[in-house]
């Protein structure tokens, strides 16, 4: 069977960024855990894990500087054997020994946030950009209370800061790729699939030709709180960043119309970016 590669493959299951959990009545705690880049090595891990029959709550890993570096909060609700006795198996009595293990026991059982991972970044450790977790409602309001407070003006700063973070995105992604060949299409297709990845909506081009690029965006985090609210596109944010990006990755001038939106009762929202 041969499997096609696809962009902007629909999201199958809400993605949990776990930096905090409240489970009133369970015994978690968090492990850090570094261990050497090798599949058997987190295997071993698990194994322990299940033998003292400790379950695993969240957990994030990635690789840094040949390392696998693992966030875990487990459940030790049933668990055969003490914080203090896993800890000495997986620092000693693993055949691949971790380069380092750390604890955090929460001071309420249940109730605990993420304690060694700081800043949030995404991308390498090395060139990774730091993030800020926002509710999307929260980012939301934010720019509603600037359009409601500013008018047109606050529609020109928000325009005009989306365009920027749109250029300066762009700029990254196609700066990995100045070393290879890929399609002319594809570093603006990864920027959409980014996009929803961070929970911005669900971006998709529908139609592409010499003069325009049309992108549809399902569960617009700058309208889906305001469903059927307003009688106007009300994407300011999105169709800035859009511009920032298209001109960018394709090095030409756009005009961008929000010509859908789901503020004003259409299903989703569609942004029609026309070359000048």
């Amino acid at each position: 069977m041969v499997v096609e590669p696809q962009y902007a493959q629909r999201p199958v299951f809400a993605r949990e960024i776990c930096l905090a959990r409240i489970e009133p009545g369970k015994k978690l705690a968090e492990l850090y855990v570094e261990l050497p880049n090798m599949p058997i090595a987190l295997a071993e891990l698990f194994d322990t894990l299940a033998k003292y029959n400790i379950s695993v709550s969240s957990m994030s890993s990635h690789v840094m500087h040949n390392k696998l570096v693992n966030f875990i909060i487990i459940d030790l609700s049933y668990a055969k054997a003490s914080i203090e006795e896993l800890l000495d198996e997986l620092r000693y009595g693993l055949r691949i020994i971790p380069m380092r293990v750390e604890c955090y026991i929460p001071e309420i059982d249940g109730v605990i946030t993420e304690k060694f991972g700081f800043p949030p970044i995404a991308g390498n450790y090395e060139d990774g950009q730091e993030l800020l977790v926002l509710r999307g409602s929260t980012f939301s309001s934010m720019l509603k209370t600037i359009k409601d407070l500013f008018g047109t003006g606050g529609d020109i700063i928000i325009l005009q800061q989306a365009i920027q973070g749109g250029v300066d995105t762009a700029k990254n992604i196609e700066k990995m790729f100045s070393k290879s060949y890929v399609p002319p299409d594809f570093p603006f297709k990864l920027h959409l699939d980014v996009l929803t990845a961070f929970g911005f909506g669900i971006f998709e081009i529908v139609d592409r030709d010499r003069q325009r690029i049309v992108v549809r965006v399902e569960e617009s985090v700058e309208s889906r709180y305001l469903k059927r609210k307003y009688d106007t596109a009300k994407c300011v944010f999105i169709k800035g960043y859009l511009k920032g990006a298209i001109e960018e990755h394709y090095g030409r001038r756009v005009f961008v119309e929000e010509t859908r939106c789901i503020a004003r009762g259409d299903p989703y929202c569609e942004f029609v970016a026309k070359f000048e």
